[in-house]
Parts: structure tokens; sequence; C-alpha cells
């Protein structure tokens, strides 16, 4: 009787342990001439096809930008072109347009865009904003374009010190300026004044179907309705029932002149301004923070679902849904991973304790939580997360940097729904693919062992063959190899087999 017992617990344990299956990924991979310093981005700015984009910095310090396409069966990669990019140029953005799209760049008081057809940058438009800096250090990526009445064009959107320009977009391709009295946050120190642009939020506030822009006050919220191609110029006032503060707690100046005590603080700020379950009113979710020390610190976010009431809308004092975990949260999204038209919450959090960080020192490490929030048939979240994974988080004690893990929520095999993408150590992915189940994604994991970054965000997602499955672009940093700073990686999705 003992030998087939053995057998079969031999069986067992060899089945629950048994090597994971592999993500089948087709691998890619180019050394380019120059550091590649930003995300590589996608887009058709040339023809049908998508062309990759990369920005770096060649050996004489010049910032570059380079076109690379596919070939007809995407079994490689070639570059097309490559320009050097003017060193007043201080940040950039990708542009939709009706003829295709554009890689645009500010300067401190213009618009330019880059003509792959000439390999030149035209000035597109003349525009003031609060980045003075004619000489910047680097070249950022910001967000200057959203498409916010949704007609698949993008406006750019520039703050300015005393108000903010809306470029809306015509179908001919036109842009028709639109400017709202809407003035940057300062911070004043005893020797020094810093500007930076106010939080936008884009709802639907007005019930029309057409995101209205949104501004939070001190618990209050000011909204400029979206009409045709253009906000209203007189604002409406929601007074909200609940203390939401326009300002972060540490962007706070007290009359000392110090930042707030974080000694029992309790404070709120908006999260976002989103329909979460699919009923066609805004929705809240607040931020709200609370400490008793440095060490001490307590995050949770409170979901306050919107309701109409005598053509009016309305929010109740109480939340309706308290996320929360434990330690401080350092990411927050709202992503529909099941196809209900519902959003789920994503949390990912740090415990920082004495324990916590006297282990994170001894091992150069620190447990990362991934936490996945469903909403239920009744609209509130589930107190307890649906999902929950733990990722490392890796830093540097001689070079002061950190790294950061990759946590992905994207469709990876096109079915429609949202994959959950892991790292494991600095040389596997695992990928936990969706389920419409309750739990959202499937208990085994599938891997590939690749060279990560450090740094988890230099790891992007984009649909880089427009197949329906998301692709993974790899880039590395200055924590990583310097051999691999010049080239990056590209993981093709596959059909399973």
């Amino acid at each position: 009787m003992i030998k087939p017992l053995l057998f079969i617990l031999t069986l067992i344990f060899s089945f629950s342990c048994g090597a994971a299956k592999e993500i089948p990924f087709q691998q890619l991979s180019l050394k380019t001439d120059f550091k590649i310093t930003h995300p590589i981005d996608s887009g058709k700015l040339i023809n049908d096809k998508d062309q990759l984009i990369a920005i770096g910095e060649n050996q004489q310090k010049q910032r570059i930008l380079a076109l690379f396409e596919f070939t007809e069966s995407f079994n490689q990669l070639q570059q097309i072109q490559q320009v050097v990019i003017p060193a007043n140029f201080q940040a950039y953005d990708l542009l939709t347009t009706k003829q295709g799209q554009q890689v645009i760049f500010q300067t401190h008081n213009a618009i330019y865009a880059y003509l792959p057809a000439t390999n030149k940058f035209v000035k597109r438009l003349d525009c003031q904003s609060i980045y003075l800096d004619q000489h910047p250090q680097f070249l950022a990526k910001r967000q200057l374009v959203k498409d916010i009445n949704q007609d698949g064009l993008d406006e750019i959107i520039i703050a300015d010190f005393k108000q903010i320009n809306f470029f809306w977009q015509s179908a001919s391709g036109k842009f028709n300026l639109q400017q709202l009295p809407i003035r940057a946050k300062v911070r004043i120190r005893d020797d020094a004044a810093t500007y930076s642009q106010v939080n936008l939020f884009f709802a639907d506030m007005t019930q029309d179907q057409r995101p209205d822009l949104v501004l939070v006050e001190n618990g209050a919220l000011t909204v400029y309705s979206q009409q045709e191609a253009q906000f209203n110029d007189t604002p409406i006032r929601f007074q909200l029932p609940i203390d939401v503060r326009a300002l972060e707690w540490w962007e706070v100046t007290e009359s000392d002149g110090q930042t707030m005590d974080q000694h029992n603080l309790q404070y709120r700020t908006m999260g976002q301004i989103t329909d979460l379950n699919n009923d066609q009113i805004a929705d809240l979710i607040v931020r709200y923070s609370q400490t008793a020390g440095v060490l001490d610190r307590e995050n949770s976010f409170e979901v306050f679902l919107g309701r109409i009431d005598n053509g009016v809308l309305l929010y109740s004092a109480t939340p309706d849904s308290l996320i929360k975990t434990e330690g401080t949260t350092i990411d927050f999204k709202t992503v529909d991973i099941d196809q209900d038209k519902r959003l789920e919450v994503i949390l990912t959090s740090l415990d920082i304790g004495i324990s916590q960080i006297i282990g994170a020192l001894l091992s150069g490490s620190i447990d990362q939580d991934v936490a996945v929030f469903k909403m239920d048939e009744q609209g509130r979240f589930n107190k307890k997360p649906n999902t929950n994974k733990e990722v490392d988080l890796k830093f540097s004690l001689s070079s002061g940097k950190s790294g950061a893990p990759v946590v992905v929520l994207e469709d990876f095999d096109g079915d429609g729904l949202k994959d959950l993408l892991l790292s494991d150590g600095e040389k596997t992915l695992r990928l936990y693919s969706g389920t419409p189940q309750d739990r959202l994604f499937e208990r085994r994991s599938l891997k590939y062992k690749v060279v990560l970054p450090k740094d988890g965000n230099l790891v992007d997602i984009k649909d880089l063959n427009q197949d329906g499955r998301q692709d993974v672009v790899i880039r590395y940093g200055r924590q990583d190899d310097q051999q691999l700073t010049n080239q990056f990686m590209i993981l093709l999705s596959k059909p399973a087999s």
C-alpha cells in the first residue's frame, strides 16, 4: 500500500509544481547608433503602416528622433528616418489628425510638428505657456493633447500663467483657439515661486453625452460644460457634501511657511471623476490620506456614485464604497478588465513600517502589493481584493536609485479580456490570463525569460502590428548595463498554440 500511495503523492506534487508554459511572444531586438532616452512610441506618421518612434541622444549630446518600420513579415525592424531635434524644444507628444499622426513639440512660445516627408520641423501654432525656459536641460514627454470632444481628432492643451489655451481641431486640420481664465498653481517660498498646471478632469457632468471640463476647488467642483467644439465660458459650480481639496497636502504652505504637519493628518483630494458603473453619470473617486507620523501612513479611496434627483446631479456625504489596502498607495488605476462595462480598481501599495524597512535594507528589495477590486451587482466594491499579487521593488543604497516592477493590465491574447503581466525578478515575465470569473485572472501563469530593465517603467505596451493583441516594448536605462542603452527589444504577441 505504501508504494502506490507514494506514487500518487509524487504524481500530484509533480503536476502542481510543473513548469509554467511560455508566453507566445516573438522576440525582436534592434541596436541603434544613439542612446535611447525616452519611451518608444508608435503611430502612422507616413502611411498606413505603423512606425516606431525612438528619441535619444547621440555621442555629440544632440537629441535624436528616429523612425523604424517592420518588414512585411514582421520579423525585422529597419530605420527609415533620423533627424536632430532642436535644442530649444522642451516637450513632445503624439497628435492624431485626420491625415494620420504627428509628433509635436513644445517650445516656450510655440508648437512645432515633425514632417517625415521633408525630415524637418514646422511651426504649427504660436502659444505662450508657463514653461519659459529657452534652453531646457532635457526633453519631457508631456501630455499636450487630448481628444476632448471624442471626434477622433486631438485637441492641444497648453497652460499659461493666467489662462489655459485650448486649440480645438477641426476636420480640415485647422485649430481654433479658446482661452479660459484658469490660473496656474503657484507655490510661494522665501525667495522663489513655482508654477504648475492645475489638475484638469474631463467628465460628463451635464448628462448630454459630452465630456465637460471639471476643476476641483475646496469642497466644490467648477464645471465648464462642453458645447460644439468649445466650452461654455460661464462655469457651473457644484457644491460637494465632502471636503475635497484642490491641492495635495504637501503642496499646502501653512502660516509659518512650512508644509502641513504629518501628525494626525486627515486629508482628501480628488483621484478620478469617471463613470464607474456605466449608468452615464459621473462618479467620484476620492483619495483619503490619514497619517499619525511619517512611517504611520494609510491611504484609502472613497467611491461616491453620482445620482440624478429632479434633474440635479447629487453625491452622498458618505462613500458608497471604501477601497483600502495596507501601507502607502503608489499607483492607482481604473480599467474594465472583464468587459462588463464597469470599471475595476487596481491599487499598487507598499508597507513601509520599521520591520519592512530593516528587511529591505538587508535584502535590497521590498514587496509591492498589487490588488484588484471588482464592483458587484449593487454597484459596490468588495472590501477584500478579488486578486492580490506581490512583486519586488529593487533599490540600490550605493547609487541612491530604486527600480520598479512591471505591473501591466492589457489584452495580450486578443480575447477582449485584460491580462495581468508582472515581472518576477530581473529575467522573467509572468502573464495571468484574464477570465470572466469573479477572480478575474487564471491562477496559473505563463512565463517568458527576458532581460528586464531594473526600472519597470521602461517597459511599454502597444499593439504594434494592429492585430488586436498588445505587444511589449523594452528599453533600458542608466541602472542597467550600459551596453543595453542603445537598443530596444520587442515582444510581439502571437496566437496561443
